[in-house]
């Protein structure tokens, strides 16, 4: 997504006659998904230099406020500052949530936003000045949902946090799956306690589960306690259990 940022921002240059190029960056740089933000703004100390030698006559500064990947209203308030305040009418989201949530303002404002980490359904939706780098969650979950079936599992449990990633993923499922989901058991964003998702795993006799976290900390929580309570079923999940950390930390238990 690096590649496709540098080459949007090229994108926004040409729509601007301005010497210099302000693009508001709303991304997450704190919470549990910081780390999706932090890259970004790190490529954004590059992207001008980068730009400049790429022979545009234009000047980069890229403004950068924390939308914590739409928790409360940060992204909302964020919007508000860089399009309404500041006058920005160019701008780079991170996540879904920041996306869903500064829209309004963005279509208001008729500011241009491109996201690189949207995969919430509902942003095809939005206006036509607002775009994603980043497939839409329905498709993977339609590519998982095909293989739970392929394999014959008939009892399927959903171990779910909800925020505006993951309930979209959660919403697919239900869909797709209906009456193979033999659990739908939600937890908090900050839960590290999941004993009693153990006990109603074992009651309920699933034969896959569906991991739904939406970071690192939480899915290697849950994922420590699953195999310590003897829950030994296939464990399928959406890009954490490659991340580094959990690697690191789970080692074979994923296996």
């Amino acid at each position: 997504w690096l590649v496709r940022l540098a080459a949007a921002s090229c994108l926004f240059a040409a729509a601007s006659s301005a010497d210099e190029v302000r693009v508001g960056a709303i991304v997450p740089t704190s919470g549990a998904v910081s780390m999706f933000g932090i890259d970004a703004v790190r490529l954004f100390e590059l992207l001008p230099d980068l730009l400049h030698w790429s022979g545009t006559s234009h000047r980069y500064r890229f403004v950068v406020e924390d939308g914590a990947c739409g928790k409360g209203n940060a992204a909302l308030g964020a919007a508000q500052k860089l399009a309404r305040l500041d006058g920005l009418r160019l701008f780079i989201v991170g996540c879904s949530g920041e996306m869903l949530q500064a829209a309004p303002v963005f279509e208001q404002t008729g500011s241009v936003a491109l996201c690189y980490a949207c995969s919430h359904p509902d942003i095809r939706k939005l206006g036509p000045r607002l775009f994603r780098t980043f497939p839409d969650i329905s498709n993977g979950v339609a590519l998982v949902s095909e293989e739970l079936e392929r394999r014959g599992f008939r009892r399927i449990a959903l171990l779910t946090v909800e925020n505006s990633f993951t309930s979209a993923i959660h919403a697919s499922m239900e869909i797709r799956l209906g009456s193979k989901l033999a659990l739908v058991d939600r937890f908090l964003p900050d839960e590290r306690d999941f004993r009693t998702s153990v006990l109603k795993l074992r009651t309920v006799g699933a034969d896959a589960l569906y991991l739904n976290a939406a970071d690192g900390e939480s899915y290697i929580a849950a994922m420590r306690q699953l195999r310590e309570g003897g829950i030994d079923v296939p464990v399928f999940s959406y890009y954490q259990p490659g991340d580094r950390a959990v690697l690191e930390a789970l080692g074979r238990l994923q296996d």
